[in-house]
């Protein structure tokens, strides 16, 4: 529930950013990105009969909407410091380095004011660990690279939703998961929201 309603407000929430900030969507636009969001908020649903407001108030909906706003707030920077940069996927990879050495230096300082007793490293292997880094660093430069190419940050994130679709699948051949009619009808919304970006979604707002 948490990580598709998080990852599905940023999606309108940054749309409003583009527009505050001279980059208003198509019209055609902001039906995809809508069409995305639904699907986003009915992917965590097992059934169509749970989808009743109650089933998103809880007491975790602060912390979601918290997420949400901070992903419009680095998605916003992101996208006014890729204006600055000469455009090339060796700038983004430069702007993304210097991002995680700035935060790991943060997260350093940070880690014994509140680490507490007894979560100290875990027993995973370095090379998996280096793996990881490498493949969160190659997705988060790639996405640099697209706000240097793309003009509106909102189409941008709202591909970053074709996340949950992957999930939703990787749920059901993994997991077993249940709720398949809700999950793949969300599945669906989203794809078509964003193949609808894609095709007419992009031109110029007149």
């Amino acid at each position: 529930m948490v990580y598709p309603v998080a990852r599905a407000l940023p999606v309108l929430m940054v749309a409003v950013g583009d527009v505050l900030l001279g980059r208003m969507p198509t019209a055609v636009g902001w039906l995809g990105m809508a069409i995305v969001t639904v699907g986003c908020f009915a992917a965590p649903l097992e059934s169509f009969r749970a989808l009743h407001p109650s089933a998103y108030l809880r007491r975790s909906t602060v912390w979601m909407l918290l997420a949400a706003l901070g992903t419009v707030g680095y998605t916003l920077v992101d996208k006014t410091a890729a204006g600055f940069l000469r455009a090339g996927p060796v700038s983004a990879a430069r702007y993304g380095y210097l991002y995680f050495v700035a935060t790991g230096i943060f997260y350093t300082v940070l880690w014994p004011i509140f680490e507490r007793k007894g979560s100290g490293p875990g027993t995973s292997r370095w090379s998996v660990a280096a793996l990881a880094a490498l493949m969160i660093f190659g997705a988060y430069w790639l996405v640099l690279w697209a706000y240097q190419l793309v003009e509106r940050a909102s189409y941008v994130v709202a591909f970053r939703q074709f996340s949950i679709v992957i999930g939703v699948i990787l749920a059901f051949l993994i997991y077993k998961e249940k709720g398949k009619a809700v999950r793949v009808t969300a599945s669906l919304l989203i794809a078509l929201g964003l193949i609808i970006i894609v095709l007419w979604g992009a031109a110029p707002h007149r």
